[in-house]
């Protein structure tokens, strides 16, 4: 099945957080829930699904980050994918260019 976000949605897949970690003292993930997380940008909306006065700063592949209550979870194909706004989106995370 393939998901087609529309308007200003992007659809992100949640990157997998090790446990946070303080020297030798293991925080619990209810420490961490309310720092930002990773996803990275599965699908954008297509040409014909977005209006004409949205652009879409954001593109296939590249790893975002949000926070906890933005967007709706859906699950397609057995996997959890998030809905998100592009507005909904705190930053970009680029890899250094040399």
């Amino acid at each position: 099945m393939k998901i087609y976000p529309i308007l200003d949605r992007i659809v992100v897949k949640k990157l997998d957080a090790p446990p946070r970690k303080n020297g030798q003292l293991f925080l619990p993930e209810q420490q961490t829930q309310d720092k930002p997380f990773l996803a990275t940008v599965v699908a954008v909306p297509q040409e014909k699904y977005k209006s004409k006065d949205t652009a879409i700063f954001i593109k296939t592949g590249d790893k975002v980050l949000f926070t906890k209550y933005a967007g709706v979870e859906w699950k397609i194909d057995q996997e959890m994918y998030i809905i998100l706004r592009q507005s909904d989106i705190l930053a970009v995370i680029c890899e250094e260019e040399a």
